[in-house]
């Protein structure tokens, strides 16, 4: 009895909104949206829709209206047809998301790898160098170090693709044993143009000390959206299955673009190594080196085994995704490789000669 006296209730307000919206701003359909927003945007968006509230639309002009906001505010916009209720999610929340900066990293490496020149972080217009410095920088594990280390002075980054070949020996029956034997564009080859320099102390900028956090969510909503609560809140429901469905289509792409990445330095692979990746092969065609390779690691590992019990197996070759930074010091440069993309293999790090490229 209660809940369907509160529903009457709610449905009185409802209709004595729309009447003092109706004497405001004409005859009209009533405007119902929620935007889901960054906290830069809720401003303009609040704005905005302040304006179109004022005005009076028919079903038709108002639907055009929408979809011309939403193109210019950068929204996606969704409209519910059971409720009528507009619901929009900021692309910018999107790129900004966990998925979406992974998704700007692999695009700009994969762009990286088919220009063969190497990104420049430190040369990126805001905020694009920020995301780029939290995926080079933000938590990197020195040697040695069990915390995290900021730069006072950031050092000049570069990124670039890379791969971790490994082989598959079928050491265990029922397990293949994988170990890396080769890295693929190691640098510098293949970098472009990396300058080593360091700039002068007077124009480096020190890095502020503040701790960089996620970028908050706001709602933006119409006055009258909020009148009859069963709707607002199936409305929000609604909002947050919109939100979910983009990060997935967003993680989707996110995927096939390393896909593409990592099919990309397969081909740099074959040609480096000389043999194909992904198809079985006797262990009597691998390149001398490489069998070394294979055999110190397994026996340093614990196995037991010689070139004879390795001769007539069958072993494959793969690839695993590398992200590699390089970091401009003083006297040297030093380049991190670490997995990308949830590929396997240890991060390592090596150090180069500044003049002996």
């Amino acid at each position: 009895m209660f809940m369907s006296c509160m529903r009457t209730v709610a449905a009185l307000l409802w209709l004595l909104g729309a009447c003092s919206w109706a004497q405001q701003g004409g005859k009209g359909v009533s405007l119902l949206i929620v935007v889901l927003a960054s906290h830069q945007e809720r401003q303009q968006l609040v704005e905005d829709i302040a304006k179109f509230e004022a005005q009076a639309w028919d079903l038709v002009s108002l639907d055009q209206q929408m979809n011309e906001w939403a193109s210019q505010r950068d929204l996606v916009l969704h409209k519910s047809p059971n409720t009528g209720f507009y619901l929009a999610v900021s692309q910018r929340l999107v790129r900004d998301s966990f998925y979406g900066e992974r998704l700007t990293v692999a695009q700009m490496l994969r762009a990286a790898l088919e220009q063969s020149q190497a990104i420049a972080v430190h040369k990126q217009p805001e905020p694009l160098r920020k995301t780029l410095e939290r995926i080079a920088n933000f938590g990197q594990p020195y040697p040695g170090v069990f915390v995290r280390v900021r730069e006072a002075f950031p050092r000049p980054k570069y990124l670039m693709p890379g791969g971790l070949v490994y082989v598959e020996v079928p050491i265990d029956e029922d397990e293949p044993v994988r170990v890396g034997v080769q890295s693929v564009l190691p640098y510098p080859r293949q970098w472009g143009n990396v300058d080593v320099e360091l700039p002068s102390l007077s124009t480096r900028q020190p890095q502020k000390p503040t701790e960089e956090l996620p970028e908050s969510m706001v709602i933006v909503r119409s006055q009258l959206a909020a009148i009859d609560i069963d709707r607002f809140t199936d409305a929000l429901k609604r909002l947050i299955d919109l939100w979910v469905r983009q990060q997935e289509l967003v993680r989707e792409q996110y995927e096939r673009e390393v896909q593409g990445l990592r099919d990309a330095l397969k081909q740099v692979a074959t040609e480096q190594i000389g043999l194909p990746l992904d198809t079985e092969l006797d262990w009597s065609v691998l390149p001398p080196e490489i069998a070394e390779t294979v055999l110190k690691k397994l026996q340093q590992a614990g196995y037991d085994v010689s070139p004879a019990s390795l001769a007539g197996k069958r072993i494959r070759l793969g690839i695993a995704l590398r992200l590699q930074v390089a970091y401009i010091d003083s006297d040297v440069v030093v380049v991190e490789e670490r997995p990308f993309g949830g590929d396997f293999g240890a991060s390592v790090f090596r150090t180069y000669p500044k003049h002996e490229r």
